[in-house]
């Protein structure tokens, strides 16, 4: 048997860097509090919470002399204040590519211009985006929800970090029916989830079963299942059905001599600078999480 691995995998840039601010935090002898799951990996948080970090759901529950930790998904200015109230440290562990949304959102409202955001509305990255222009923006998670939206003002629309390109772009062409404004369309998708999607919709047409190991809240999972399963359906109905026959024979079976090693033909070489926790991650053997098997 072949295993092929996608030429993308593992942790994204903003997910590492959260990983690694908590560790450092941790190695100064800090008391460590996450506001929510650090990010969206069962195995991960089991491991980090071994190593004493411990996850609650409000600002209410820190204290003086604790560490806070605004996750990979970002939170409102309003929690953020909250925090820097209670806690006697805050370490602001928002991926660069959610603050850039923040951001975005937060001068189109100062400009009196509606935000439209493209994504889940109940994602902890939404929630926390919305806080930034709370008058203002709009969460839809796609074009169907365009028709329930107001006559928009000079339209800014972006997108939840790690929905599907298709997804953004079919619902940014669907608001300009909603304004006799221009509207300014900025893909904030994040450049990992883009690059892992389309790794893996590469492989979805050379292969037998297609796994995918992540957490089953993971929006990134949830949306590379999806990328997955539309390009194994369009594989499977162009191949041709080929029949297996098993042969037989009245000899004494012999022991299996061990596979000689194939090579992984069709991918490019991993560059170096790959992190060994995410190599670690995508080994098919690590203690991690399947959330689907796509048959091809």
């Amino acid at each position: 048997m072949q295993v092929l691995l996608a030429d993308e995998y593992g942790f994204c840039f903003g997910v590492e860097r959260a990983v690694e601010m908590v560790e450092s935090a941790l190695a100064e002898g800090e008391t460590v509090r996450s506001l929510g799951p650090l990010i969206h990996n069962k195995q991960e948080m089991q491991r980090l919470a071994h190593e004493g970090v411990t996850a609650i759901s409000e600002p209410v529950q820190i204290g003086r002399g604790e560490t806070a930790v605004i996750r990979a998904h970002g939170v409102t200015p309003q929690v953020q204040k909250e925090l820097e109230e209670k806690a006697t440290k805050v370490v602001d562990a928002t991926c660069p590519f959610v603050t850039r949304v923040q951001k975005l959102a937060a001068r189109a409202a100062e400009q009196d211009r509606h935000v439209i955001v493209v994504g889940s509305p109940d994602h902890p990255e939404m929630i926390g985006v919305k806080g930034y222009a709370p008058d203002h923006a709009f969460v839809i998670k796609d074009e169907t929800e365009v028709a329930g939206l107001p006559w928009l003002r000079h339209p800014l629309v972006v997108s939840q970090t790690t929905i599907k390109a298709k997804t953004f772009f079919d619902t940014a062409e669907a608001i300009k029916t909603r304004t006799h404004d221009e509207v300014q369309i900025v893909n904030t998708i994040c450049s990992a989830t883009r690059d892992r999607q389309e790794a893996a919709r590469a492989l979805a047409g050379m292969v037998d079963a297609f796994y995918i190991i992540g957490g089953r809240h993971s929006s990134n999972s949830v949306k590379l299942l999806a990328s997955v399963r539309s390009n194994a359906k369009k594989a499977s109905s162009s191949k041709p059905k080929t029949r297996s026959t098993t042969p037989t024979s009245s000899e004494p079976k012999k022991s299996a001599s061990p596979p000689e090693p194939q090579p992984q033909t069709g991918l490019s070489k991993r560059s170096s600078n790959i992190s060994k926790r995410s190599a670690m991650k995508a080994r098919p053997d690590s203690n991690l999480e399947t959330i689907c098997t796509v048959i091809c």
